[in-house]
């Protein structure tokens, strides 16, 4: 018995109310928006309190450095390009079509919420990020130069029944 589609996709969805009382629909990022939403993390860590530069009663952003503009645009871009793949309703693209609303067509607000609800359902953590990247096994020590040694998961053949593998 395999996996059922329909039910696993169902799993990853989130229903909310937004901001503005619109209901939203968005998934759990799969790995290429994960990939994308880890770059954006950089570039929010390059720009502590971005949001002490937007007018709140306008939602504009106040002057910025050139440097800091062109970061505030690339982690934007790339806020855009996860909210096209990650909000299943209402649709989302990057530019307006019938079917779907462009992200900049979004209230403010909204977008920034719908953001991080998908940072949210995606366990964004500090330690969920290094546990992806963690080596498996168990560690056992460390080689000559400092260097953490893990030992490997057994393969399932070498393990008498019944005994935990590794």
């Amino acid at each position: 018995m395999g996996i059922d589609a329909g039910r696993y996709r169902e799993r990853r969805r989130k229903t909310l109310t937004m901001p503005s009382g619109d209901v939203a629909t968005i998934r759990k990022p799969g790995r290429d928006s994960y990939m994308k939403l880890l770059d954006a993390q950089d570039l929010r860590d390059q720009l502590p309190q971005i949001e002490q530069n937007i007018d709140p009663t306008t939602g504009e952003f106040k002057t910025l450095t050139p440097e800091r503009q062109k970061l505030v645009e690339s982690m934007m871009d790339i806020m855009d390009e996860v909210l096209v793949k990650c909000v299943i309703e209402p649709k989302v693209s990057i530019t307006p079509t019938e079917e779907a609303l462009a992200v900049d067509e979004l209230d403010l607000m909204d977008y920034f919420f719908l953001i991080q609800e998908v940072f949210v359902l995606a366990d964004m953590s500090e330690e969920k990020i290094q546990s992806l990247f963690r080596p498996r096994g168990k560690p056992v020590g460390e080689d000559g130069g400092g260097n953490s040694v893990v030992s490997q998961p057994k393969a399932e053949s070498d393990s008498p029944a019944g005994t935990p593998i590794g």
